[in-house]
């Protein structure tokens, strides 16, 4: 597939390497459906375009050090389970490369139950990943121009009245947390 995108869309093979096979087939897709390169459409002005009228986004936002010592409490309190239900995924017969198992910390707990890396190491790892990972969901809001970015500096400060206050939506009353 990879030689095939290469010959049909030579600027995107030189940007999407021949391992990420989801990357390419969506290339080959969109260049099968449109008719056009998926490259041509790569024009770098999307985000410029886009209609901000349409939504609003909120963002919560919390300190790095805090950000990190929550991913860190909740890897460490949920990694048994984790385990657990790749294990159970694995005797249902899903492979280890099926895409489900190839998100964030799988392929670490992969790693852990065939006894390649031990749970320290995975934990660490996956712990790696996330803090990526949420650098880059922070990217991907700042991006927008039509944002308001709430900084929870501590536990205190997540009460959803006061963030609904700032937001400037009513709550519904006796629906719990839900909000029109």
């Amino acid at each position: 597939m990879y030689e095939k995108l290469k010959k049909t869309d030579p600027a995107a093979a030189a940007n999407i390497p021949p391992a990420n096979i989801q990357r390419v087939i969506r290339a080959l897709e969109v260049s099968e459906i449109t008719g056009k390169p998926i490259s041509a459409l790569w024009t770098g002005k999307f985000f410029d375009t886009l209609p901000t009228h349409l939504a609003d986004f909120i963002m919560l936002s919390r300190p790095k050090a805090e950000l990190s010592e929550r991913i860190k409490n909740r890897t460490a309190e949920f990694f048994d389970a984790w385990v657990k239900e790749t294990q159970m995924l694995i005797t249902m017969g899903y492979a280890n490369d099926c895409p489900g198992l190839k998100s964030l910390g799988y392929s670490q707990i992969l790693d852990y139950i065939s006894s390649k890396i031990s749970k320290p190491d995975a934990m660490r790892k996956i712990l790696k990943l996330s803090l990526s990972y949420a650098k880059r969901q922070n990217t991907w809001f700042r991006r927008y121009r039509n944002i308001l970015k709430i900084e929870l500096e501590n536990q205190d400060d997540y009460d959803m009245d006061r963030i609904i206050k700032l937001v400037g939506i009513e709550r519904v009353k006796g629906v719990g947390d839900r909000v029109e």
